[in-house]
This record gives C-alpha cells, structure tokens and sequence, in this order.
C-alpha cells in the first residue's frame, strides 16, 4: 500500500471516528462538521489539498475544495 493510499484511509479512519464522536442532535450536520474539522488540519499541515463531496441519502453534507490549485505556482 502506498504512502497516500494509507494516508486516504487513515483520513476515512479519523472522520468517521470524529463524526461519531460529536454528539450533535443533527447526524448529517455533525459528521459535516467533524470531516470539515479533519481536513482542515491536514490541509493546514498541507498534507491534502483537492475537493471533498460527501453524500448523505443522496444529499450533500460537505463540498468544499482546500488547498492551492497549483503548488508551483501558489494558484488558489
């Protein structure tokens, strides 16, 4: 398994854990929140950057993009 690929699932991992762990009356919004949470600490580290879209029954509970367009040139 490759070094990203582990990194992807570890940041599955930590999400659905943070998600669980939030306690919010709102499921969708408090897995919304938790995801957000979590990459936005690895997009800081600047270990992620892309765009994110998760789906719940069919609706959209995050869809965000984080990070540089392009590092090399610093695009947003």
């Amino acid at each position: 398994m490759t070094t990203q690929k582990i990194r992807s699932t570890l940041l599955a991992m930590a999400i659905s854990l943070a998600a669980a762990m939030t306690g919010l009356s709102n499921p969708a919004l408090a897995e919304g929140r938790a995801a957000r949470s979590v990459i936005n600490v690895e997009a800081k580290a600047g270990r992620f950057s892309g765009a994110v879209i998760i789906l719940k029954n069919g609706k959209p509970i995050v869809d965000h993009g984080w990070g540089l367009a392009d590092r090399a040139t610093g695009k947003r």
